[in-house]
């Protein structure tokens, strides 16, 4: 279980500062000798400490992108609506981790979906081929392989400024992983499918536990 607490701080009154209480719970479960299925709940929850700006004349004077002076005219106001609304919106409601990417709702894109509130939720089945120290010297990467595994995965996740909607609506994304442990450095490969397509992953990191593995 990890609890994370965590604020802004921008040193201009702009920007509401806010900030973001996230707790994580993994379970696992050993099957046969090495199999092990994982459960993961995740759940974060933001709240604005210091107001900025959160009147929209006011947001858009300062964020605006001065679209009169662009050749493309249409195109510009646009992006520059998407940046204003997305501005107001924070300043106004705060924002809590975001689902999307390498570990959260792998089939989107990272920071995809963002509100004050997010939920996620993954059921994952772990496969261990090896955990025996196996030298290995392939033509781009080689080393001690320490850890062999290959898991299958099914997570859920939303997101609401309305605390009380924060199930109603539900996205999800499920695919394959390969993962190894070579020499001291995790390397991870996801596929994963959600409404936007197939996303592949690759993940390279250094392990403060094994337990770190495609958590």
């Amino acid at each position: 279980m990890d609890l994370l607490h965590s604020k802004t701080n921008y040193e201009h009154n702009d920007l509401s500062d806010y900030a973001v209480n996230d707790l994580n719970i993994t379970a696992y479960f050993p099957f046969f000798e090495t199999h092990t299925l994982l459960f993961n709940a995740f759940q974060s929850r933001s709240k604005i400490t210091a107001n900025g700006l959160v009147d929209e004349t006011s947001v858009r004077n300062k964020f605006g992108l001065g679209c009169d002076l662009e050749k493309e005219t249409v195109a510009c106001r646009k992006t520059e609506t998407r940046r204003i609304n997305y501005w107001l919106k924070r300043n106004q409601l705060s924002k809590a981790t975001a689902l999307g990417g390498l570990n959260r709702m792998r089939a989107y894109s990272q920071g995809r979906f963002y509100a004050a509130n997010s939920s996620n939720y993954v059921l994952e089945y772990r496969l261990n081929y090896s955990e025996k120290r196996t030298p290995m010297n392939w033509i781009v990467l080689g080393g001690i392989r320490t850890v062999l595994q290959t898991s299958f995965f099914y997570e859920t996740g939303s997101v609401s400024d309305d605390i009380s909607r924060l199930h109603k609506k539900m996205k999800s994304s499920f695919g394959v992983g390969f993962r190894a442990i070579i020499s001291g450095l995790i390397y991870r490969f996801d596929l994963a499918k959600g409404d936007d397509g197939i996303a592949p992953t690759l993940f390279i990191n250094y392990p403060l536990s094994l337990g770190t593995l495609g958590s």
